[in-house]
């Protein structure tokens, strides 16, 4: 859900129980807040992130696959590039390495291939070409276009060279013949 309305926001996380409040624009795990039943808290929390960024919120169920690690799937020109597993520090929601996060190598799991064939045609269609997309257990979380972060860490894990691949994909599709 990405809402601006409190009430709505709350009756959505009625209906899921638990769930997870970030900030429509945020990064690096800012503003990210575990939500459940205890509405005068929920209620302060909602309130305190839409005063603070003057912008709606996303609200998703929370996922408890989140423990065994968000995965960043890197696509450059809607081709699998690599992916790291963000596992979350002890008694924390947040896997993003900003937040404490650790890397750990991953593979394709879950549905993620059939995720990142569903978006290839989307993403070349829209001329999409360097995306970090964000999945825990078998949910597609995030689609990152502005900063699709997590490649010197797929440098590092997988030996390649993100940087060069993208540059390559930029000079065939972007720059003039």
């Amino acid at each position: 859900l990405v809402s601006g309305d409190l009430q709505e926001i709350l009756q959505f996380n009625k209906k899921n129980k638990i769930s997870i409040i970030k900030p429509l624009y945020g990064n690096g795990g800012e503003g990210i807040e575990k939500i459940d039943s205890n509405k005068a808290r929920n209620k302060k929390l909602v309130n305190n992130l839409l005063k603070k960024y003057k912008l709606p919120i996303i609200v998703q169920k929370f996922i408890k696959e989140i423990s065994l690690g968000d995965r960043r799937i890197i696509l450059i020109d809607g081709e699998y590039v690599g992916s790291v597993a963000r596992i979350t520090a002890k008694n924390s929601i947040k896997a993003i390495f900003h937040a404490g996060g650790a890397a750990k190598k991953t593979n394709l799991v879950c549905r993620d291939k059939k995720i990142c064939d569903l978006l290839k045609p989307f993403l070349k269609r829209k001329g999409i070409f360097f995306v970090g997309i964000d999945t825990f257990g078998n949910y597609l979380t995030e689609i990152n276009v502005t900063s699709p972060t997590c490649i010197r860490e797929l440098d590092a894990i997988y030996n390649i060279d993100i940087g060069t691949q993208l540059m390559d994909v930029i000079e065939k599709n972007i720059l003039p013949r």
